[in-house]
């Protein structure tokens, strides 16, 4: 599948994303440091992902304090823009890898038991945790991320070890191929 084929998947899969509300993009919960707020304040008022300016597909730190649905509705802007041209900052693959490699998909989440709230399980191990996140994405959203990781494969051999395992440990089930 090319380049161009994905970039079409992604859009098609992601066209009817609802905008969370400037409320939504940040967990109530999280920190509110500087970078937070930033990166919530940059955000706000984006209410289509697919005409976001370039200076935000490179804040680096958004992919990581985005909520989960800030995350959701983001996230093919990052996918397409690290597809036409590599990011230098923003790193779409670690976000989607990351939860479900071997060595870690078992262990507790660590960052979980210290900024969730308390009516938050605490237990979740970074799979776990992943699972979580990924909840909002439709089979058809998840099928546009495996064909987004594919391309990647052969992009970054560099990450070729962590793409595999997260499409093996979630990916492929998620998206049911």
């Amino acid at each position: 599948m090319t380049t161009a084929h994905v970039i079409a998947q992604i859009q098609q899969a992601f066209a009817n994303s609802v905008y969370p509300g400037d409320d939504a993009l940040i967990d109530s919960y999280a920190i509110r440091d500087d970078e937070v707020i930033a990166v919530e304040a940059a955000f706000q008022g984006q209410t289509d992902w697919s005409s976001l300016p370039a200076g935000l597909l490179e804040m680096g730190d958004a992919l990581s304090f985005l909520s989960d649905i800030g995350f959701h509705f983001f996230l093919p802007a990052f996918l397409i823009a690290d597809l036409r041209s590599p990011l230098d900052n923003a790193n779409p693959v670690f976000h989607l890898t990351w939860h479900f490699q071997d060595e870690l998909k078992d262990s507790l989440q660590k960052i979980a038991r210290v900024f969730w709230p308390p009516d938050v399980d605490r237990q979740l191990t970074y799979n776990q945790w992943g699972e979580r996140r990924f909840s909002h994405f439709s089979p058809d959203q998840c099928k546009a991320i495996v064909a987004y990781l594919a391309v990647k494969i052969d992009a970054d051999p560099f990450s070729k070890e962590e793409i595999e395992q997260a499409l093996l440990n979630f990916w492929w089930a998620r998206a049911d191929v």
